[in-house]
C-alpha cells in the first residue's frame, strides 16, 4: 500500500496544513513605449533619432510565503557572509510585502544613427549607429510536523545538514541589464556591378544578471592547501600522510590537519585516495559535509553551505570586423562573400561559475 502525505503552509500563521496543495504564483508588470523620427538634413545626410522607455516591476509572490536572506541594511554580499544571518518572509529587503526586488524605473534607451554620402567622384556611403538598448506498507498515521515561524537563523538551518544547505538572495536593487550597440560601415562601388562594404560592429553589455556562489571552499587563506601538499608529500614518501621526522627525515610537520576533527582522519581510505589524486578542494568539501572542520574555517560563512547571490554581476564585450563583397551577374545571379573577425569576452557563458 502506498500512502502520500502532504503538509504545506497556507499563510504566515497557519503552520503546516495537512493536504494543502503547493501553489506557485509570481506576478510582475512590463510596460514600454518608444518614439522615433527620421530627419533628412541634406540630400546626402539623414539622421535617425529615437528613445525607448521600459518599466519592469519587481517580481512579487502574492502569498508572501517565500523566504529570503535578510539584508538588514547591509549590502547583499555581507548579508550572505554574515554567520549570524537570518531568513524571513520575502519583501523586507525590497520594502514591499512579497516583492523580491525593487521596481526598476530608469530604463531609458536612446538610439542615434546617420547615413552620409560624401560628394566624391566614386560612390561611397558611410553609416554609424549607436543604440542602448516515500513508499511503505500499512503506514501509521503521520503527525503534522512542527512549524517554526521565521525569522530563522543560518545556524539553525545548517544544524540540520552541515554544509549542505543553500541560501539564495536576490539583490533588492537589481536592475534590467544594459546593452550598448554601435557600428560604423563604409560602402563603395568598385565597378563591374560590384560593391565592397567594410563594417566595425561592437556591443558592450553590463549589469547582466547572473548567480555567484559566495561561499566557495577556501584552501589558501587558512593554510589548508600548503598543509595538504605537505600531507601528500608525506604519503607519497612513506605511505603515511601524518609521518614525523622521527620516522623519516624527509617527513614534513603538519599544522592544519591536526586542527580538523580526528586529525583529518588521514589514515582513512577515502582521505588517502583524495590525497593521492591531488583533489584538494574535494577533500576540503568532504570535511565540511561531514562536519569535521574542527577549528579550521574552510567556508567563508561556516554556518551555511552554498550562498547564491543573484544580481547585476555579469558583463560582456563584443567587437568585430566584417567585410562583405557583392557582385551582380546577368540573369539575376548574385555572388556574395563575407568575412568576420570577432572577439567576445564575458563572464556569463554557460559553465562559468565564480
Amino acid at each position: 500500500m502506498r500512502e502520500t502525505y502532504t503538509f504545506n503552509v497556507t499563510s504566515k500563521t497557519s503552520g503546516f496544513v495537512p493536504g494543502a496543495p503547493v501553489i506557485n504564483t509570481l506576478n510582475y508588470d512590463n510596460l514600454s513605449f518608444y518614439v522615433t523620427d527620421q530627419w533628412r538634413v541634406r540630400p546626402n545626410l539623414t539622421l535617425n533619432l529615437g528613445v525607448r522607455y521600459e518599466l519592469f516591476s519587481g517580481i512579487t509572490d502574492p502569498s508572501g510565503l517565500r523566504l529570503e536572506v535578510v539584508t538588514g541594511g547591509m549590502n547583499p554580499t555581507d548579508a550572505l557572509l554574515n554567520p549570524n544571518g537570518t531568513f524571513d518572509f520575502v519583501g523586507g529587503n525590497a520594502g514591499s510585502p512579497g516583492q523580491f526586488f525593487k521596481t526598476d524605473k530608469n530604463n531609458f534607451a536612446p538610439k542615434i544613427s546617420f547615413a552620409y554620402s560624401p560628394n566624391f567622384h566614386t560612390r561611397l556611403v558611410n553609416t554609424i549607429n549607436f543604440g542602448l538598448t516515500g513508499m511503505i506498507n500499512n503506514p501509521p498515521p503521520v503527525p503534522t510536523p512542527a512549524f517554526v515561524a521565521p525569522p530563522l537563523t543560518f545556524a539553525s538551518i545548517n544544524a540540520l545538514a552541515p554544509g549542505a544547505n543553500v541560501a539564495f538572495l536576490i539583490d533588492p536593487n537589481m536592475q534590467l541589464p544594459r546593452v550598448e550597440q554601435y557600428n560604423f560601415g563604409i560602402q563603395r562601388e568598385l565597378g563591374f556591378k560590384s560593391v565592397l562594404e567594410v563594417r566595425y560592429v561592437g556591443n558592450r553589455s553590463h549589469e547582466l544578471i547572473r548567480t555567484v556562489d559566495l561561499n566557495q571552499v577556501d584552501i589558501r587563506n587558512n593554510g589548508f592547501l600548503a598543509d595538504y601538499l605537505r600531507a601528500r608529500s608525506n604519503l607519497l614518501l612513506t605511505g603515511n600522510a601524518a609521518c614525523t621526522t622521527a620516522q623519516n627525515a624527509g617527513c614534513q610537520t603538519l599544522t592544519v590537519f591536526p586542527n580538523l576533527a580526528n586529525g583529518g582522519l588521514l589514515n582513512s581510505a577515502a582521505v588517502i585516495n583524495l590525497l593521492r589524486n591531488g583533489s584538494v578542494a574535494d577533500l576540503a568539501r568532504r570535511y565540511v559535509t561531514l562536519g569535521q572542520t574542527g577549528s579550521v574555517q574552510i567556508l567563508p560563512n561556516p554556518n551555511m553551505g552554498i550562498l547564491d547571490l543573484l544580481g547585476n554581476l555579469g558583463q560582456s564585450n563584443y567587437n568585430a570586423l566584417q567585410v562583405e563583397l557583392r557582385r551582380r551577374f546577368s540573369q539575376g545571379l548574385l555572388l556574395q562573400a563575407n568575412y568576420t573577425f570577432q572577439k567576445t569576452l564575458d563572464n556569463i557563458s554557460r559553465g562559468i561559475r565564480d
